[in-house]
């Protein structure tokens, strides 16, 4: 193991064994684990959760989605497609930024807004599993 690794873990069983004095190392590297796995799919839950919070019931931006799920996009781009100010399209582009929908790419001068990938498939497959526990009853 190399050294900044190794360094890390015993930092963390470090920290783990003062609260929990009584557990040897693989007890508290399990802890620990299991742990993590539960704030990695916490945190996939909150990205989702804020997905859908901010695109919301907004129109405009699901508008802003579906156009740019077809192509990349400028702003100036989108005030021609969409139809609306140049700001209300800014401010709606940097909301998606924000919820980690769209990645800004830098082209020369302009900025071009793609859809995040690795984000929009997890919020697929969020909903297929919905859905599906949906049909089987299984809603929380």
């Amino acid at each position: 193991m190399d050294e900044p690794k190794k360094k890390k873990r015993s930092s963390v069983l470090r920290d783990l064994k003062k609260f929990h004095p009584e557990s040897n190392e693989v007890e508290l590297l399990e802890y620990f684990s299991q742990k993590r796995k539960k704030f990695l799919e916490d945190s996939g839950k909150m990205l989702i959760h804020q997905a859908f919070r901010d695109v919301g019931g907004n129109k405009d931006r699901f508008n802003l989605l579906y156009h740019l799920g077809k192509e990349n996009y400028s702003v100036t781009e989108l005030v021609n497609i969409i139809g609306k100010s140049q700001p209300t399209i800014s401010r709606n582009v940097k909301i998606l930024e924000k919820s980690r929908l769209l990645v800004a790419q830098k082209d020369g001068k302009y900025t071009f807004y793609i859809p995040n990938k690795p984000v929009m498939e997890e919020i697929k497959q969020f909903l297929k599993n919905w859905i599906q526990e949906s049909h089987n009853g299984k809603m929380d």
